[in-house]
């Protein structure tokens, strides 16, 4: 109702509808108000017509089977005055009918209505969204709960990075959930293994130059073709 802008009713009117659709349900119509209802209506005028001019067309049949011309001549023109009126020239009797919406149309308002819908769904889900991000920090401002890692929170980009470290200010160097980027509870690079370290299966090599190699250990089949088994083959 609100996406349509539409208003409540009160209680109060909708107890007055419900007082007033059951005492029509309980109302007796007297012969007056039916006859009443039905002229208002048009069908009492048309069914005493009708009546009125079956009536007239059997006297006039008597009249004209007795032979009374003066009595034909008043019995029809009461039924010409009886006729039905003709229509003017060029008018209908029938309303004029309300024209449809074409399926165009019908589809443009479907897809306004659904963008309506759809704008008020996203506008509620960013309230709720709000309304527990407020609620989960002061949860953690209070310590009852832990900070959330997944939780979207605003972030400001670094436009400049100083390689000597200087001018680093605590905001910079903590992240916006209370990690520490860099510090004594960062782990130093003595302690953290480094990707460029050899595995444990292969040998450094140091070479006259300075220039260290990395000789890997030979391989079973290296091993077996280096021993002499002294076995001659004869072509």
């Amino acid at each position: 109702m609100a996406v349509e802008d539409c208003k409540m009713a009160t209680k109060s009117t909708v107890a007055e509808k419900v007082v007033d659709i059951n005492r029509l349900l309980n109302h007796k119509f007297t012969p007056e108000e039916l006859t009443e209802k039905l002229r208002k209506q048009g069908s009492l005028d048309t069914k005493s017509t009708v009546f009125k001019r079956m009536e007239t067309e059997k006297k006039l049949k008597l009249a004209k089977a007795a032979g009374d011309d003066a009595e034909v001549e008043r019995l029809e023109s009461e039924l010409a005055s009886m006729s039905t009126p003709k229509l003017a020239f060029n008018a209908t009797s029938s309303k004029p009918r309300a024209d449809k919406p074409s399926e165009h149309e019908r589809l443009l308002e479907l897809n306004l209505r659904n963008q309506r819908l759809n704008t008020e769904n996203v506008r509620r889900a960013q309230l709720e969204e709000r309304k527990a991000s407020r609620k989960a920090a002061a949860a953690v401002a209070r310590g009852e709960a832990q900070p959330n890692p997944f939780m979207r929170v605003r972030t400001h980009a670094r436009t400049h990075y100083d390689a000597n470290g200087n001018g680093t200010t605590l905001s910079e160097t903590t992240t916006r959930d209370g990690t520490p980027a860099t510090g004594s509870d960062t782990p130093s690079k003595a302690n953290t293994p480094n990707g460029s370290n050899p595995p444990s299966g292969s040998q450094k090599k140091t070479t006259k130059g300075g220039v260290a190699t990395i000789r890997h250990r030979n391989m079973d089949d290296e091993n077996i073709a280096a021993l002499d088994l002294d076995l001659d083959i004869e072509i």
